[in-house]
C-alpha cells in the first residue's frame, strides 16, 4: 500500500489556497479546497515511486499557470513515521 500525501499551497493576493495530492487504493488524487471534490489524476499507482512521478507534471503544470503573476509555493510532504514502518518489517 502507498502512503503520504504531498501539499500546495498557493498565496495570491494575501490569500492562501491549499491543495493535497494523495493516493488512494491505486489512484491519484487531487484535493482542491475550491473544488466540490476530489479529482481523479491517475490509476494504476501501484507502490511509492509510481504515485511521486505521476504526480509531478500535474504539480509542474499547475505552478506554470501562475508563474507568470508571481505566485508563491510551497511544497510539503507528509509521510508515516520511517522508524515505525522498519520496525514493524
Amino acid at each position: 500500500a502507498t502512503s503520504g500525501a504531498l501539499f500546495v499551497l498557493f498565496q495570491d493576493d494575501d490569500a492562501f489556497h491549499f491543495i493535497a495530492y494523495l493516493p488512494v487504493q491505486g489512484t491519484l488524487y487531487e484535493l482542491d479546497g475550491l473544488k466540490r471534490g476530489p479529482i481523479a489524476l491517475a490509476t494504476g499507482i501501484s507502490c511509492e515511486a509510481d504515485w511521486l512521478r505521476a504526480v509531478g507534471p500535474h504539480i509542474a503544470q499547475r505552478m506554470e499557470r501562475y508563474a507568470a503573476g508571481e505566485v508563491r509555493f510551497n511544497l510539503l510532504a507528509v509521510c508515516g513515521d520511517r522508524q515505525a514502518l522498519l520496525q514493524q518489517q
